[in-house]
């Protein structure tokens, strides 16, 4: 918001790339909450979230390769391209994994907490 407001005010020069990335931004978000609200009710919710953080990488990625078209050459670009993507899908693979991973933790913590409980009733419904 803030380079926006800068460039508006002529504080900063506008440029593609601005441009690019702000668009890159908002499309991904955009597509990541439309295909994340129809997955939702047909998948669970840990891969929705792996397949709208994947959608969302390869549009921001996308996007961002386009607005780099205007200053690099298309083997650059592509090149960069591959290498965000990869970024972006490893980062999406290992958060979905940690969402996963403390969400079962979570479940498994509680039944232990349960379990324990209910036997401390037991214990001291005896004394």
């Amino acid at each position: 918001m803030c380079t926006v407001l800068c460039c508006i005010l002529k504080w900063q020069s506008f440029s593609v790339m601005i441009l690019a990335s702000y668009s890159a931004i908002l499309l991904s978000l955009l597509s990541s909450i439309i295909i994340f609200e129809k997955l939702k009710s047909k998948l669970d919710f840990h891969i929705t979230n792996f397949i709208t953080l994947i959608i969302a990488s390869v549009i921001d990625s996308a996007v961002v390769c386009i607005g780099l078209l205007c200053k690099f050459s298309v083997s650059k670009c592509l090149s960069i391209y591959t290498r965000n993507l990869a970024f972006k899908f490893s980062y999406a693979s290992i958060s979905s994994i940690r969402l996963l991973t403390s969400a079962y933790l979570s479940c498994w913590v509680k039944r232990k907490l349960s379990f324990l409980r209910n036997l401390l009733l037991i214990v001291i419904q005896h004394f």
